[in-house]
């Protein structure tokens, strides 16, 4: 046994207690003495998404496709836009004929190639202000030069001006066009006389009057200088045909003179167009009687009126100008499609009268096919069969806006309607015919069935003695629908 001295077990008690006394809790079983998380802590730290961080993403999100969408519109942007810039840039600086200046003004010619290369149109051969006579009164600021030409009666024939539809390419523009048979009953060519008035002799030196023989532009063509100022300029043409006993075939008469008013006279008979284009812009077109298979009259801020006869399409479209018309569609023994008419305008009334001509095929004719609209302006349309033509399809839409509808179909008419608008009314009207009138010759009463009837719609069928179950495919169908404005459809009685 070893017995330690007093001095020496005092020393050591004392060391033992100099010092609180620190314990380390015991390590978790599985876990990591080290003081990170450990891998599934930090998943679940990581794990866990605020709303705050949702809503970051999102916007990074949406910023980032703001700037994918600005970049492919700055290349859209770029590869549309510059060959645009380019070419408006390069017909500003090629223009229109070359204006020589000074020169002599009782005889100046364009060189073709030169208007070609100008972007003007391609022709053979031109002859530009080759004056039959002037005259000039200076202190009326008056400069007066005449000219005439004369075309074979066969081909095309246009008339046409460099001035747009733009209204400041039109200041100080004016003149208009007759178009007429001519009252010389020995002269057997197309002649076309043109009367040009200006303001200052510089201006009529600048302005060409162009006759072109040849080719797809073979006719009139008048070329004016731009920003006239306070100068000013008119033109005033007459095309004559000639008279004859025989039938003239021309293949195309066609007009672009959007400032110019446009009268065209009764050409009778004997003058045939396979084609007839007749367009403007500001002022009226008036056509006496004009006959083609297919006719198209285009304007703009003015009048649209006439009558029409057409076998095969009849265009009549304005803008805000009124239509109105009498209009003959034809269906020719040799048709194999329909015939179509569409008529149109937006802030201007409607007035046409149709009527619907079948020359012989009444065992299986074609149906006709038909398209009215407007927005702002009253509608009235009137279609009728000829006296001597039985009851055919029509297929017909018409459409309004703010202005009311009244449509009128003969008693020829077989087929259904449906007659609707929104914010308005709707009527038919009824008319009583007898079994003596029946066009089919069965003695039958006029039928009319409604498939239902409301305040702003009716729809329906109309014929004579009972309807037929199911498709007619020789049955019509006429549609006509508005948002604001009441609808009336009469249908019946007679025939034009």
């Amino acid at each position: 046994m070893i017995i330690l001295d007093e001095a020496n077990q005092q020393a050591k008690l004392d060391l033992s207690v100099a010092g609180p006394t620190l314990r380390f809790p015991d390590r978790a079983v599985g876990r990591s003495s080290s003081p990170l998380p450990d891998y599934e802590t930090s998943q679940a730290q990581h794990g866990i998404i605020t709303p705050k961080s949702l809503h970051d993403r999102a916007d990074r999100r949406f910023w980032r496709a703001i700037l994918y969408a600005l970049c492919i519109y700055i290349l859209l942007s770029v590869a549309i836009g510059v060959p645009l810039l380019v070419t408006r840039l390069s017909k500003q600086h090629h223009g229109h004929p070359p204006w020589p200046p000074g020169g002599d003004d009782s005889s100046s010619t364009l060189n073709a190639q030169n208007l070609a290369n100008n972007g003007v149109f391609m022709m053979e051969d031109v002859g530009c202000n080759s004056w039959d006579d002037t005259d000039s009164i200076p202190s009326q600021s008056l400069y007066i030069a005449r000219t005439s030409h004369t075309f074979s009666p066969q081909g095309s024939i246009s008339i046409r001006s460099n001035v747009s539809h733009e209204a400041d390419d039109a200041v100080g523009i004016s003149g208009n066009i007759t178009v007429n048979s001519n009252p010389d009953p020995s002269i057997s060519s197309v002649a076309i006389n043109v009367s040009l008035s200006t303001s200052n002799l510089d201006l009529r030196q600048r302005t060409y009057i162009c006759f072109v023989d040849k080719g797809d532009d073979r006719g009139l063509s008048i070329y004016v200088p731009k920003d006239l100022e306070q100068d000013s300029l008119t033109v005033d043409i007459i095309v004559l045909f000639p008279q004859t006993t025989s039938i003239l075939t021309f293949d195309t008469l066609a007009t672009y003179l959007p400032m110019f008013p446009q009268m065209f006279g009764d050409l009778g008979r004997s003058i045939a167009f396979k084609k007839v284009s007749i367009e403007g812009a500001a002022m009226d077109i008036g056509c006496n009687f004009l006959q083609a298979p297919k006719i198209t009259v285009k304007n703009a801020l003015a009048g649209i009126s006439g009558t029409f006869n057409a076998s095969e399409k009849l265009v009549l479209d304005n803008i805000g100008g009124p239509i109105s018309a009498n209009i003959t569609l034809v269906q020719a023994d040799d048709r194999t499609a329909p015939t179509f008419f569409t008529l149109d305008t937006g802030n201007s009334e409607i007035d046409a009268n149709v009527t619907l001509l079948v020359t012989s095929r009444f065992s299986d004719p074609i149906n006709f096919i038909g398209m009215v609209k407007n927005f702002n302006g009253p509608l009235t349309l009137d279609i009728a069969h000829d006296v001597d033509t039985p009851p055919i399809p029509l297929d017909l839409h018409v459409q309004n806006t703010q202005a009311a509808s009244n449509v009128t179909l003969d008693s020829k008419y077989v087929g259904t309607f449906d007659v609707q608008t929104k914010l308005a009314t709707v009527a038919v009207k009824e008319t009583k015919e007898e079994p003596l009138t029946d066009p089919f010759g069965e003695d039958q009463y006029r039928s009319y069935v409604y498939d239902s009837t409301s305040l702003n719609r009716i729809r329906g069928w109309v014929g004579w003695g009972k309807r037929k179950p199911g498709w007619d495919p020789k049955a019509g169908h006429v549609e006509i629908v508005s948002s604001l404005s009441p609808i009336l459809l009469q249908l019946g009685p007679g025939t034009s």
